[in-house]
């Protein structure tokens, strides 16, 4: 098509490389509009741009690349796909669901799991519409691929008023933040899970960004520690001894590790990986504490989502008409609302994949770690004023689905045993730098046995 239809551009290119940038679907800068006009009978370029724009209008004072709205990566309706009909709003990061057909929208070949660009290109696609891998996106037997007289129906009725009023449904001085990598359309039609009311006050110009960040980070780190004590003491009230049991890495003298209890096990490792701690386990009582906060290098004590935390501090001082150090009340609201939610989620993402990971002694990868991640983000958006007043009236609203957590009690933990209760009490501490110093005071073949299991013991639950 590129050698059909490009621009005189594109057609000097001698050879078979034609970059991804000439190849895009956004704009399709690598095509001749008059040509593909002339042989489309359309104007697809102004097509395009009409369409993009409608969906964009409602969140117009975002301001971020086009990427955050359409990925580069392609997302279908298998319905759709199967008579040949692909549209802007199956592209658009907001949606998540076909709204024609109301089924998850795929982003990978079901077959290999690859993710296919977005792009005029062969790199993933073998013959068209068919994955390298063989699987086919749709098939062309059907009469339909030379007919196209298929109209399609809207059912998605938020999708629906998005389009056709999305840009008065808010008033002119109403902003809508939001995370992009999380948030759908459907969000923002639920009623407000509640309301929050916000008092500001001026601070002085002088050193105010810095301060603001010593106390974002001190409000994150109180957060935090609610959200750990809560978990503790209201979800895991009973299993307290096995988190020190792991966390300490306790054992009888002699013999293994005791089983790991698949809620200590959830709980430690959904601890360590949101505070980026070195290590699981505990070496001493300083590893109970946070690290202080340091500028430009550590904004927030909940290191995993630092980045989208600091996305939405900075996205929230474009939505309102003063500096975000002048309205701190409503920054930690905000923040805080958000670090509650991820939290939770998270912590029960942890807890789906506690019973077998706990009972192989193993822990998820990184690559696991991220979608994990990718599925605790929070469908949460906040309406707010961009005009901001003394007081600051906050609406909240959450997808129940994302955000619905059930606790699953019914899995096996060892301390309920009395032969566990009765170990307890003589079980001792055993972490790698203890038998470090015991095998340089005392460099016994029992000694190095020992301070071997261990290590390996330790290096099965290293992230």
């Amino acid at each position: 098509m590129l050698r059909l239809f490009g621009s005189v551009e594109v057609k000097k290119i001698r050879g078979t490389t034609i970059g991804d940038s000439r190849r895009e679907l956004f704009r399709l800068s690598g095509f001749d509009p008059v040509s593909l006009e002339q042989n489309l009978y359309v104007d697809i370029i102004r097509q395009n741009e009409i369409a993009i724009t409608k969906l964009l209008m409602p969140i117009g004072y975002y301001n971020d690349h086009e990427e955050t709205w359409f990925p580069k990566s392609l997302r279908w309706c298998r319905q759709c796909m199967s008579v040949g009909y692909h549209s802007w709003l199956h592209q658009f990061s907001l949606i998540k669901r076909c709204p024609i057909h109301m089924t998850e929208l795929i982003t990978q070949c079901p077959t290999c799991n690859k993710s296919i660009p977005f792009l005029i290109s062969d790199t993933s696609l073998g013959n068209p519409f068919t994955c390298k891998c063989g699987n086919k996106l749709a098939d062309f037997a059907g009469s339909q691929w030379s007919t196209w007289k298929y109209t399609f129906q809207i059912t998605d009725e938020c999708v629906k008023d998005w389009i056709e009023r999305g840009d008065k449904k808010w008033g002119i001085n109403d902003r809508l933040l939001f995370n992009p990598n999380s948030a759908e359309i459907s969000t923002f039609y639920r009623e407000c899970r509640f309301t929050s009311q916000v008092h500001q006050h001026k601070t002085s110009r002088q050193n105010s960004d810095i301060q603001l960040t010593k106390e974002l980070y001190e409000e994150n780190k109180q957060c935090f520690k609610s959200i750990d004590k809560y978990i503790r003491n209201k979800l895991l009230c009973k299993h307290h001894n096995c988190i020190r049991v792991l966390q300490e890495l306790r054992k009888l003298k002699k013999g293994e590790f005791p089983p790991i209890c698949p809620y200590a096990y959830a709980y430690i490792f959904w601890r360590q990986s949101i505070l980026n701690a070195q290590h699981f386990y505990i070496t001493s009582k300083k590893d109970h504490q946070f690290p202080a906060s340091k500028s430009g290098s550590r904004n927030f004590v909940t290191q995993l989502i630092e980045e989208t935390l600091v996305d939405l501090r900075d996205r929230l001082s474009a939505q309102i008409n003063l500096e975000v150090s002048d309205t701190p009340g409503l920054t930690r609201m905000v923040l805080n609302r958000y670090t509650i939610e991820f939290c939770l989620n998270y912590f029960h993402q942890w807890l789906s994949i506690a019973k077998e990971s706990a009972a192989a002694i193993r822990v998820p990868s990184w690559t696991e770690i991220n979608k994990m991640m990718e599925l605790s983000q929070p469908m949460i958006v906040f309406r707010h004023s961009y005009e901001i007043r003394f007081i600051q009236e906050v609406e909240v609203a959450m997808s129940h689905e994302t955000n619905q957590r059930i606790f699953n009690k019914d899995m096996k933990c060892i301390s309920s045993t009395k032969r566990f209760r009765k170990e307890y009490r003589q079980m001792r501490t055993f972490t790698p730098m203890g038998m470090a110093m015991k095998v340089y005071e005392n460099p016994s073949t029992e000694n190095k046995q020992l301070s071997e299991y261990v290590n390996r013991y330790v290096s099965r639950l290293r992230i």
